[in-house]
């Protein structure tokens, strides 16, 4: 078998760009939810401003019921609830999740819609490092920075749990002439979670008017790094218990945990030798001083046969 080579291309015909969703979450804990049929909302705890804004596209994950998990648009908000449409009836929260927010960035030089998202274009603004390619899963991970960026940015990073975010980067290949994206050559290169992040500010003193940089650079772990850094185990109090194991028809009548409270603190000798436990006081059959000398007696007979 022959395998033929492609030629390098010369004529510059396709160049590629990345694509990257970065979703950052704005609620760390939900606390609440209900549905009516056409619409869904969810509680969490009181926040200075209201986070979301009428028709802004948020990310819910983790919650069970997981018919509330998705992406939405927002049809209203409050310091303490956001509501979007949903076709489900039913209230009741087994397990709270997080709310977050997408940006959509790209190093292109003007915006690149996919799956019905806008990237917006920062050029060389934005830069990445090399994402490694292996044939076995590996602990890999990315940094990207973004710099000369809009106010919105910085806000976005102080202002919310940037880490335990999601990452998703993509390559797209254009036509070099036309330069739009060639139709399918889109493809997923990374996913991986925000694991750390610093904000860096210089600032330019050589005009009258100081000029003010800020370059935020952002860490993400493949997600085979965190799945190696995941504590595995069973949960071993009662809540928990009954949450993460909702599925279990008993679950809220198992008895398995109730004693966890109980001995929470407690101290246990484990080798330490035995100690019996003073004799009962209380008379009573087979109790007494004469049983026991009468037993004695049985025994002396027993040795004379």
């Amino acid at each position: 078998m022959t395998t033929v080579i492609p030629a390098v291309d010369t004529e510059r015909k396709i160049e590629h760009g990345v694509l990257i969703d970065l979703s950052l979450i704005v609620v760390p804990r939900i606390s609440g939810v209900s549905a009516n049929g056409a619409t869904a909302t969810l509680t969490f705890p009181a926040q200075a401003t209201a986070p979301f804004s009428i028709g802004q596209t948020i990310v819910v994950s983790g919650v069970i019921p997981t018919v509330y998990n998705g992406t939405f648009v927002v049809t209203a908000c409050t310091t303490n609830s956001v509501s979007y449409a949903l076709a489900f009836t039913g209230s009741g929260l087994n397990q709270p999740g997080v709310i977050a927010t997408t940006f959509y960035i790209s190093n292109c030089y003007k915006q690149v819609v996919y799956n019905s998202n806008t990237y917006q274009a920062l050029a060389g603004f934005l830069t990445i490092s090399d994402i490694q390619s292996n044939i076995s899963n590996a602990n890999d991970e990315v940094q990207l920075s973004l710099s000369a960026v809009p106010s919105t940015y910085i806000a976005a990073v102080v202002g919310t749990q940037i880490k335990g975010g999601e990452i998703n980067i993509y390559r797209a290949f254009f036509d070099y002439n036309t330069q739009e994206v060639i139709t399918g050559e889109i493809y997923r290169r990374f996913t991986g979670i925000v694991n750390n992040f610093s904000v860096q500010e210089d600032i330019t003193t050589l005009s009258l008017t100081p000029e003010v940089t800020h370059t935020i650079t952002i860490i993400a772990s493949s997600v085979m790094g965190v799945l190696e850094n995941k504590v595995s185990g069973r949960r071993t109090n009662r809540q928990d218990y009954q949450i993460v194991y909702a599925e279990l028809n008993n679950s809220a009548t198992d008895p398995s945990m109730d004693r966890v409270d109980a001995l929470f603190n407690q101290s246990f000798d484990f080798g330490k030798p035995y100690v019996g436990k003073a004799a009962s006081s209380v008379d009573g059959p087979g109790a007494g001083g004469d049983s026991g000398g009468d037993s004695g007696s049985a025994g002396d007979s027993g040795g004379d046969g």
